[in-house]
């Protein structure tokens, strides 16, 4: 993805005091945006906030990625941390743009959040789980986008050679 079709901007608002490193965290998303050409933005708040405005934090996420961004070249990712006033410690959603979807295909999507559910699970913070996301699935994912790219160019040759031939047969 070309960044400069789009604001490009990588941003963290952390709301709830969850990312202990931002440098780490900023320069790992640097380095995924400049693997796909994806900006991921990283918002960390409490339950009570989105819950003014939404009846679910992924509703609420949908609704601020719109407010956000006015492209789908994002990849939002919204953790919401417990204020006291509902069981669960913890939630999280992630919103991705439409002109992501050739990069970032549902099969890397739920690599990523698998694994970021598994590192939230087991006590980690929401800033390493991200980074442990996105060391499983970017060794491969632009090696399979390429490959994909790929072998369509050499079909579209073939196609070209053949309607040239056939031309030239006549």
């Amino acid at each position: 993805i070309d960044t400069s079709c789009y604001d490009s901007v990588i941003w963290i608002e952390d709301g709830a005091h969850e990312i202990g490193n931002p440098t780490k965290l900023g320069n790992r998303l640097d380095e995924f945006q400049d693997l796909t050409g994806i900006s991921i933005c990283v918002k960390t708040m409490y339950d009570s906030e989105w819950k003014k405005e939404s009846g679910t934090l992924e509703s609420y996420a949908y609704s601020d990625y719109l407010r956000k961004f006015d492209d789908e070249y994002h990849w939002y990712l919204v953790y919401s941390k417990n204020d006291g006033k509902g069981k669960d410690k913890w939630s999280w959603e992630g919103m991705q743009g439409d002109n992501t979807d050739v990069i970032l295909t549902s099969k890397y999507a739920d690599k990523f959040t698998d694994t970021v559910q598994s590192s939230l699970k087991s006590g980690e913070s929401f800033e390493i789980a991200v980074i442990k996301g996105l060391d499983v699935i970017s060794p491969k994912i632009m090696t399979s986008a390429d490959l994909s790219m790929f072998f369509g160019a050499v079909l579209l040759f073939i196609l070209i050679c053949y309607g040239a031939y056939a031309l030239f047969i006549e």
